[in-house]
C-alpha cells in the first residue's frame, strides 16, 4: 500500500513534470467523441451505399426480366414452329458445329490432319526433285488440271442463266397465288396449269445444260461444276415449291375471314437466302451466327484448294501412268485385277479428300459467309457398323432432302395398307439416288457406264440388309474393306472406259455410242 507522501509526491510530480497532462486527457475525450461521430457517419454512408446498390440491383433485375420476356415473346412463334416440325417428323435446324470442327480441337486428330498435310508436302517435293533430275529445271505441268477446267466463260454463263431461272420461280409462284381465285373450278384449272408449267420447267432445266455440254465438248471438271449446280438448284426449287404450295392450299381450305394470303407466304429475301445457304430444305428462318469470321472462310477455301491439288497429284502419279495405255497395250484379267488392287489406296484417298473438301471445308466456308449456324453437314460415318447408318451419316444435306421429299412423300402416296411398309419408300430413295449419282458422272465424262449405278443401287442395298443391327466392331472393319474395294473398282473401271474412248476410235457417231462401253471394243 502506498504511503500518503508517496501519493502526494506522485501527484506533485505529475503536476510539475506533466504540465500538459490535463490537456492530454481532454484530447483523449475529444478523440473518443470524434471517433463516435466518424463511426456514425461511416455507418450512415454504408447504409446509403447498401440502399443504392440494392436499388441498382433491383433495376438491373427488372431490365433483365423485361429483356427475357421480350425474347420469349419474340421466340414463341419460332418455338411453336419447332414443336410443329418435331411432331411432323421434319428436320429441326439448330446452331451446332461440324463433327470435324469439334474433333480437330483434339491434338490426336490434329496429328492425323498433319499427316495428310505432310503427305501433300512430300508429293510436292517429289515433283520438284523429279523435275530437276529429269529436266534440269522446275516444270510445273498442270496440263491435265488446266484441261479439266477449260471453257470457264461458258460455265459461268450457264450458271448465271440457271440462277436467273431459279430466281424467276419466286415471282411465278406469287403469280400462281394471285390468279388462283375463289372458284373451285378455277382453282383446279390453275393448279393443273401451273403443275404442267412446273414439270416443263424442270424438264428444260434438266435437258438444256446437257445439250450445251455436248455441243461445246466441255471437259470433265467444268462439266462437273455445271451438273452439280444444276442438281443443287433443282433440289432447292423443289424444296421451296413443296414447302410453299401446301401453305396456299391450307389457307384456302381453312378459309379464314379477314385474312390475307400474302401474310403466310415467304418473302423474296427468305427465298434468296435459301438459294445460297448450305441446305436443301427450305425454312422461313434458320439459326444464324452473330458475325462472319473471314479468316475462317479463307482457311477453309485454302483447304479446298489444297485438296484439289492433292487429288491432282494422286491422279497424275497413280492413275494416268497405269490407265492411259489402254488401247495401246494388251489387257487381260490378271492386269485388270492388279489394277483394281493398285487403285484401292489412291481411290480411297480421293474419296476422303472429296469428303473433307466438299462436305466440310466448302460447306463450312459458305455457312460462315451466309451466317448459317447449323453446320451438321455430316455425322461420324467413319464409325458406322451398318450400311444404313453410313448412308444416313455420310451426307446429311442430301439425306435430309431424300427423306423429306422422296421417302416421306412416297409413304404419303402409298395405299393405307402399305404405309407401315418402309421397303417401297426405301427402294425408291436408293433408286433415285443411284440414278442421280450415275447421271452426274455420265454427264461429266460424256458416257454412260453404269458401274456406280449397279454398286450403289444393287450391292449397296444388299449391304443394308446384311448389316442390320450389327454391334461388333468387325462390321466397321467390313465397311472400310468394302469402301476400299468399291472405290478401287470404280476408279479402275471409269478410268479404263475414259482412256478407251480417248485412244480407240468410235465405230459410230450416233447417240447409241454413249451407252455402249468402248472398253470391250477397244480391247
Amino acid at each position: 500500500m502506498a504511503s500518503p507522501s508517496t501519493s502526494s509526491s506522485h501527484s506533485q510530480s505529475n503536476g510539475v513534470h506533466s504540465p500538459h497532462g490535463s490537456r492530454s486527457d481532454n484530447n483523449s475525450i475529444g478523440s473518443s467523441d470524434g471517433a463516435e461521430v466518424d463511426l456514425s457517419s461511416l455507418e450512415f454512408r454504408l447504409q446509403q451505399f447498401c440502399n443504392h446498390t440494392v436499388d441498382n440491383i433491383n433495376q438491373e433485375l427488372k431490365e433483365v426480366s423485361r429483356e427475357l420476356l421480350d425474347e420469349v415473346a419474340r421466340t414463341t412463334k419460332g418455338l411453336t414452329s419447332v414443336d410443329n416440325d418435331r411432331s411432323q417428323g421434319r428436320k429441326v435446324f439448330r446452331a451446332r458445329h461440324s463433327v470435324l470442327t469439334y474433333l480437330l480441337e483434339s491434338t490426336h486428330i490434329q496429328t492425323l490432319y498433319n499427316i495428310f498435310v505432310a503427305i501433300l508436302i512430300i508429293f510436292s517435293v517429289n515433283t520438284v526433285i523429279s523435275d530437276y533430275l529429269e529436266h534440269g529445271r522446275l516444270v510445273l505441268n498442270f496440263a491435265m488440271l488446266r484441261w479439266s477446267f477449260e471453257q470457264m466463260p461458258i460455265v459461268i454463263t450457264i450458271w448465271i442463266l440457271m440462277q436467273a431461272a431459279t430466281l424467276a420461280v419466286y415471282p411465278v409462284f406469287l403469280g400462281y397465288v394471285d390468279v388462283r381465285g375463289t372458284s373451285a373450278t378455277r382453282r383446279y384449272l390453275v393448279d393443273m396449269a401451273y403443275l404442267f408449267c412446273y414439270l416443263l420447267f424442270l424438264t428444260v432445266f434438266f435437258v438444256a445444260p446437257i445439250i450445251v455440254i455436248g455441243r461445246y465438248h466441255i471437259p470433265p471438271g467444268s462439266s462437273l461444276i455445271i451438273i452439280c449446280e444444276q442438281v443443287r438448284m433443282m433440289m432447292k426449287v423443289h424444296s421451296f415449291v413443296r414447302e410453299a404450295v401446301p401453305r396456299v392450299l391450307m389457307f384456302y381450305r381453312e378459309s379464314r375471314a379477314n385474312a390475307n394470303i400474302h401474310d403466310v407466304l415467304p418473302g423474296f429475301s427468305q427465298y434468296l437466302y435459301f438459294l445460297f445457304c448450305p441446305t436443301l430444305l427450305y425454312r422461313d428462318n434458320y439459326p444464324r451466327t452473330e458475325r462472319t469470321r473471314w479468316s475462317y472462310v479463307f482457311s477453309n477455301m485454302m483447304q479446298v484448294a489444297g485438296c484439289l491439288l492433292y487429288v491432282y497429284y494422286i491422279f497424275v502419279r497413280f492413275c494416268v501412268p497405269v490407265f492411259s495405255q489402254i488401247g495401246k497395250q494388251s489387257w487381260d484379267l490378271r492386269t485388270f485385277i492388279l489394277s483394281v488392287m493398285n487403285s484401292m489406296l489412291p481411290s480411297t484417298m480421293v474419296f476422303i479428300l472429296g469428303f473433307f473438301s466438299i462436305l466440310h471445308s466448302w460447306l463450312n466456308a459458305f455457312a460462315e459467309m451466309m451466317g448459317f449456324a447449323d453446320r451438321m453437314f455430316y455425322k461420324d460415318w467413319w464409325n458406322c457398323r451398318s450400311w444404313a447408318d453410313y448412308y444416313r451419316k455420310w451426307n446429311v444435306v442430301v439425306h435430309d432432302w431424300l427423306h423429306a421429299y422422296i421417302y416421306r412423300d412416297v409413304q404419303l402416296l402409298m395405299p393405307a395398307a402399305w404405309k407401315k411398309n418402309r421397303v417401297v419408300a426405301m427402294f425408291t430413295v436408293f433408286t433415285v439416288s443411284a440414278f442421280v449419282h450415275e447421271y452426274v458422272i455420265a454427264a461429266a465424262f460424256g458416257f454412260f457406264f453404269p458401274v456406280l449405278l449397279l454398286m450403289f443401287g444393287g450391292i449397296g442395298v444388299s449391304f443394308v440388309f446384311l448389316t442390320q443391327q450389327r454391334e461388333s466392331r468387325i462390321w466397321n472393319i467390313f465397311m472400310w474393306v468394302m469402301l476400299f474395294f468399291g472405290n478401287g473398282v470404280l476408279m479402275c473401271l471409269y478410268s479404263l472406259e475414259f482412256y478407251a474412248r480417248e485412244n480407240c476410235a468410235s465405230s459410230s457417231d450416233s447417240i447409241v455410242d454413249l451407252f455402249v462401253p468402248r472398253l470391250l471394243a477397244c480391247h
